[in-house]
């Protein structure tokens, strides 16, 4: 009788799941039972590769690790059936992830496999049988190891999912109108519209609708810029005044291109004197980024209009454009509430929309995201300029704390952990787009109903409580 020379520990996760499925066809089984095939000739049938002998004693041992119940039925001829048991249903989707992941590579694996029959090493076992239980006791266990990564995705995707709509569900002077998109990467992890996009038409939120950014606008701004730069057509440290010789202003030659992108200008008005002196101190606004605007023109030939449109274009961002030429056809009505009731806001559309004025969609936010992360955008030393936190450029946040400014980033100093993005407020327009570097997790909330203008950290709660729950997920 065969004895192990090594003793088997079952302390770890992934060696536990391999001894119920390390059989060669205990997989294909159980795919079959879930599939109504259930009896040992069905079965026999089904996998005829395999000889019943060896599809008996399988089945005798998932029915050992309560995987599978068996019904006997009285009479003759023998009647038996097998069922999966809630144990055994559990499994279900670490074996359609095997599937998947085996028909996704099979032509790559089917490849290898006759390269290395042609070169010999399957006849260095002439004459002896040829033992794979080993091989495949370890494919199975980098497959389930790739399940058990699913299966936590599958686990965050239900916790975000749940806390998020127990925050929606609950009591609230001001509801959450909006939309909201998370995700990881490509994969989508929650995604809701919620209210509406035109109260009095009653025409209801849905994930298409587009808003006002406000100044997730710059992100994009800055973009262009470095594009520019990388094609050498700008160069971050040269004077405004080189790009923009009608400003007539002294300090256009002393206020870089930089200082623009970084907040650190000193610029109030085009005819008044700095309020500090050039990269000393920091200044939030919209009057750097219109000018960042001006200078793109100039250095690219283009339009900044056509400039945001070719680069929305090239993401796939078919629900965003600059709003010169009024090409949006879903954009939501922006809302203010005012002494506890709801007031429309005029739109103040093309007004510095290079800093505040773009208009996009939360589902094309997550592309742009991907995009830009993924380093399809910009060379990999521009995008490095973009996160980098620059000397004298921070502030306080009304929920982000203190944050570091990099060219249209933001990066908070205090998270839970690592993240980048930014938020906007336009007018009835309430945005973030947040980034999660280490699982590539996108946190998108646009509200086009802003609570308290007077006080916005109000009107930021349903986007700092969502991200809340997306850090805690992680």
């Amino acid at each position: 009788m065969y004895e192990k020379k090594i003793p088997e520990m079952l302390d770890c996760g992934i060696t536990v799941t391999n001894k119920v499925l390390g059989g060669k066809w205990k997989a294909c089984i159980i795919d079959g039972i879930n599939k109504g095939i259930n009896r040992p000739s069905e079965l026999h049938r089904n996998i005829p590769e395999a000889p019943a002998r060896v599809i008996n004693m399988q089945l005798k041992e998932l029915e050992d690790y309560q995987i599978i119940g068996k019904t006997v039925y009285p009479g003759y001829p023998l009647k038996v059936t097998y069922h999966l048991t809630e144990k055994g249903k559990s499994l279900l989707h670490i074996i359609g992830a095997m599937d998947k992941w085996g028909n996704e590579n099979k032509d790559t694996v089917n490849s290898i496999s006759q390269a290395l029959e042609a070169t010999g090493v399957a006849a260095a076992y002439e004459g002896e049988e040829i033992k794979s239980s080993g091989i495949i006791h370890r494919c199975i266990l980098i497959l389930v190891a790739i399940c058990f990564s699913f299966s936590q995705l599958f686990a965050q995707q239900h916790t975000v999912a749940h806390r998020i709509d127990s925050l929606l569900r609950a009591p609230s002077a001001t509801r959450f109108n909006g939309v909201i998109c998370i995700s990881n990467g490509e994969k989508n992890v929650y995604s809701k519209a919620m209210g509406y996009a035109d109260f009095d038409q009653k025409k209801e939120m849905t994930r298409q609708h587009q808003f006002i950014i406000g100044s997730i606008s710059k992100q994009i701004t800055a973009v262009i810029v470095l594009r520019e730069v990388d094609k050498g057509r700008i160069h971050l440290q040269d004077p405004i005044g080189k790009y923009l010789p009608a400003i007539t202003s002294s300090w256009a030659d002393s206020v870089t291109i930089h200082q623009l992108l970084a907040h650190t200008h000193g610029i109030t008005e085009l005819d008044k004197p700095l309020s500090f002196t050039p990269g000393s101190r920091f200044q939030y606004g919209f009057r750097s980024y219109d000018l960042l605007s001006q200078i793109v023109e100039k250095s690219s030939g283009q339009s900044f209009p056509d400039l945001c449109n070719d680069l929305f274009k090239a993401c796939g961002m078919t629900h965003s454009s600059h709003p010169r030429g009024r090409t949006y056809t879903r954009l939501c009505k922006g809302y203010r509430i005012e002494n506890g009731a709801r007031v429309e806001e005029a739109a103040y559309l093309d007004v510095f929309a290079a800093a505040g004025g773009l208009v996009s969609a939360a589902e094309d936010l997550v592309k742009w995201n991907n995009q830009l992360h993924g380093g399809k955008l910009l060379s990999d030393s521009a995008y490095q300029l973009m996160i980098t936190k620059k000397e004298n450029a921070f502030r306080d946040h009304v929920t982000l704390g203190t944050i570091d400014y990099g060219y249209g980033m933001t990066i908070p100093r205090v998270s839970s952990v690592p993240e980048m993005g930014v938020t906007g407020v336009a007018q009835g327009f309430i945005s973030m787009d947040m980034y999660l570097p280490a699982t590539k997790t996108s946190v998108i909330v646009l509200e086009n109903v802003a609570t308290d203008m007077k006080e916005l950290k109000n009107s930021f709660y349903y986007h700092d409580q969502i991200l809340r729950i997306v850090r805690d997920a992680q």
